[in-house]
């Protein structure tokens, strides 16, 4: 068999859209509860902050409620944490997973993927196009310069080609098997990135490369002879992915302008200066008010606003308070510290050392863009994390 089960639900979980939270909840709860949910239930760790998080949430809705606050839009968000709460209820489940299956479900996407832009660059089917758009939520697919594919808009898709890139990368560091589909893959999904020009995307995906080589170069690993081979590797493959990707920009800068204007301006470029100036003003309308600091705003206060703060980590101080905040920085960084010191596997393990890619990347990600809370990724990191809790961490139930 081609795709195996958990291949496949992989797969599914790379399509759903930002956007849509309805096709999130309804199909993410089917799909655990018909393919999984034959072990019992097991609570871990992570289910209590989940659940602290949503309580500080729901205590902040609720007075906004009784004041006379719109809270609708607030409710629905906290449904967000739903489908991660239930998928890593059956943690267990995710023992069988392999590598495979998740090379498999990346590089099926990325050709998907692909085929898609291809469509799309050169016009060949305009109802695909608009069929693509109308399931996203989105016009973005009209700016082909830019944004084609399977995703929502630049940043949304760059975060799937990202995850996509780092699955084949971290196999060839630490796995080193599956060789002929992990190539493949990191040169598709690279491409694809330079392809789609998302700054965010770029910078983030270098300083999780470059933060992932550091990591395994100075904490230890059980096996001396293996942890050898995985930082030359490491080094090596590194290197080679930075230098492809300077010479390829270099070679074709005429065809992405967008993406050079990183390089020319820096800091200094118009879209960069535009969400400072955006940051400044939410920050100030707050601060008009803040006795609201320990419950969130919510979202109605910032009106339009609320969808666009271009700040993950502001919009979770604003919108929930700095209570969940904090809560929500605590175990994201004791998560990066306890794969890095981890007992079993830690940075020789594929799982765990992916899932460090990837939180690594976010964290550089969701300064200027979201990207903890988009519906997609949260199931992504919670499946990698019920799979690292079953094959690495093993917690205490």
């Amino acid at each position: 068999m081609f795709i195996s089960r958990n291949a496949f639900f992989l797969f599914l979980c790379l399509l759903i859209p930002t956007k849509r939270i309805d096709i999130y909840i309804i199909a993410v709860t089917i799909a655990v509860s018909t393919l999984y949910a034959r072990v019992s239930i097991r609570i871990v760790p992570l289910h209590w902050v989940i659940l602290t998080a949503i309580i500080f949430i729901f205590s902040g809705t609720i007075v906004r409620f009784f004041i006379g606050m719109p809270f609708i839009r607030d409710y629905l968000e906290i449904t967000k944490f739903v489908p991660p709460f239930i998928l890593l209820a059956y943690y267990s489940s995710f023992r069988n997973f392999c590598i495979e299956d998740v090379l498999k479900a990346f590089l099926i996407f990325i050709f998907l993927d692909a085929g898609l832009i291809i469509i799309d660059l050169f016009s060949l089917s305009p109802s695909t196009t608009a069929l693509i758009e109308a399931y996203y939520q989105g016009d973005a697919h009209a700016d082909s310069e830019r944004s084609m594919g399977m995703g929502q808009g630049p940043a949304q898709h760059g975060i799937l080609l990202a995850f996509s890139f780092l699955a084949f990368l971290v196999n060839l560091i630490i796995n080193n098997k599956y060789k002929t589909i992990s190539y493949v893959g990191l040169l598709i999904s690279g491409a694809l990135i330079l392809v789609i020009q998302s700054q965010t995307t770029i910078l983030s995906l270098i300083f999780s490369i470059l933060m992932i080589v550091i990591f395994l170069l100075i904490f230890k690993m059980r096996n001396p002879a293996v942890a050898l081979g995985i930082r030359r590797r490491a080094l090596f493959l590194s290197s080679s992915s930075l230098l492809l990707a300077s010479v390829i920009i270099y070679s074709f800068q005429e065809y992405i302008r967008y993406l050079m204007l990183l390089f020319e301006y820096g800091l200094e470029r118009n879209s960069y200066l535009e969400r400072v100036e955006k940051t400044e003003y939410l920050i100030d309308l707050a601060m008009a008010t803040p006795q609201w600091i320990f419950g969130g705003w919510g979202l109605e206060f910032f009106g339009d606003y609320s969808q666009s703060m271009d700040n993950g980590y502001l919009y979770m101080m604003l919108v929930f308070g700095i209570i969940p905040f904090l809560i929500f920085f605590t175990v994201l960084i004791k998560f990066i510290a306890g794969i890095c010191l981890g007992n079993k596997g830690g940075l020789s393990n594929y799982f765990a050392t992916y899932l460090l890619s990837i939180l690594l990347f976010g964290l550089l990600f969701n300064w200027p863009s979201n990207f903890f809370l988009k519906p997609n990724v949260m199931i992504l990191l919670s499946l990698f994390t019920a799979i690292v809790y079953a094959k690495c961490l093993t917690p205490k139930t």
